[in-house]
């Protein structure tokens, strides 16, 4: 009796949970999914049937590049918005802390100074006059118009000078000198009153954008400017001065935007102009 050979179905697991990993993984974020189904598809490309390996695949491939975009997107968007908030940072601590900056700036430029001219005559020759550096007069000025203090450190080889600003009340020896030696501690006090900063900044910002919203304009007409001498309050309008524009601010203010204030005076006909 012949024997009958039937043919025996072959199966793709592997195909089939490729696929399925990789369509869950088109609606699940970040695309961890949709990569692992893909990577399992492409794996399962070596043995037949190969139908669901390439749809995996395909799919796989479709899921890892839109959630790639979008959570590199993100990232980008993320970065973004961090570099936005330190940029904003730094200018609402350099805004609040302008004295200071302009303090650390002149001291550092007097120590180049100093050193370049001690480096040029010797460590015998003492500390420089600083009226006899090679930097601006400015520079030598804190931001309250007092010269800056040269004093001489004893003991200390690696930095034998300090230099000194009285402050804004002028007088030495008070509570806000301040000293180059000092301006690390300085700047981490300033760095501690960045978040009072920030609101201030915020605050600052926020009161201008009411002060220009709430002035509320309209457009009168046509007019002419006041004569000199008291302003009258009533709305002037002329139709002789079309392209001139009174503005009334909501605080009762107004002004004339443009146009010329005057009528300008007819002209005389031409003679030479044949009259038909």
């Amino acid at each position: 009796m012949p024997v009958v050979m039937m043919p025996v179905p072959q199966h793709n697991g592997l195909a089939v949970a490729g696929f399925l990993l990789a369509v869950v993984g088109l609606f699940v974020p970040t695309g961890v999914l949709a990569l692992l189904g893909l990577i399992l598809s492409m794996a399962a490309l070596g043995r037949p049937p190969r139908l669901f390996a390439i749809l995996g695949v395909l799919i796989g491939l479709i899921g890892v590049l839109v959630w790639g975009a979008l959570m590199l997107g993100a990232v980008l968007a993320l970065a973004f918005s961090l570099a936005g908030l330190a940029v904003l940072a730094m200018f609402a601590l350099v805004t609040a802390e302008t004295p200071l900056v302009t303090i650390t700036a002149d001291m550092y430029n007097i120590a180049d100074a100093i050193v370049g001219e001690s480096d040029r005559r010797g460590t015998e020759g003492g500390l420089p006059d600083l009226a006899g550096l090679s930097i601006d007069a400015a520079t030598r000025l804190d931001p309250w118009g007092n010269a800056y203090v040269l004093e001489h450190r004893a003991g200390n080889e690696r930095l034998p000078f300090d230099l000194l600003s009285w402050g804004p009340d002028g007088v030495s020896g008070s509570e806000d000198d301040i000293r180059m030696t000092d301006l690390e501690a300085r700047w981490e006090q300033a760095l501690s009153r960045l978040p009072a900063s920030l609101k201030a900044f915020g605050d600052r910002a926020e009161a201008r954008d009411r002060h220009r919203w709430g002035r509320t304009t309209r457009r009168v007409g046509a007019a002419i400017a006041a004569p000199s001498g008291p302003r009258d309050s009533t709305p002037r309008t002329s139709a002789e001065s079309p392209d001139a524009v009174l503005i009334v601010e909501g605080d009762g203010e107004e002004r004339v935007l443009s146009g010329s204030p005057e009528r300008e005076a007819p002209r005389p006909p031409d003679p030479r102009r044949r009259v038909e």
